[in-house]
């Protein structure tokens, strides 16, 4: 969602193949996958949940909680 073009298609799709390359270029090149790393842990920092309590962080809502960080 952060790194990538678009919306995720579905995993049944060709689409998903376009979807994944996009990932592991950031992924590949280390300072593009530092500074998504980077990112994904301000959001996290700055979403509603604690993150010390694994089951919390494993609600279906709290995921929505980032998703919807991200989408503001």
């Amino acid at each position: 969602m952060l790194n990538a073009k678009g919306e995720l298609p579905p995993f049944n799709s060709k689409k998903v193949d376009k979807y994944c390359d996009e990932l592991l270029k950031v992924l590949n090149d280390e300072e593009k996958a530092i500074k998504a790393f980077k990112k994904c842990i301000k959001i996290i920092d700055n979403s509603d949940f604690d993150k010390t309590d694994k089951q919390d962080v494993k609600l279906v809502s709290k995921t929505k909680n980032l998703i919807d960080y991200l989408t503001k």
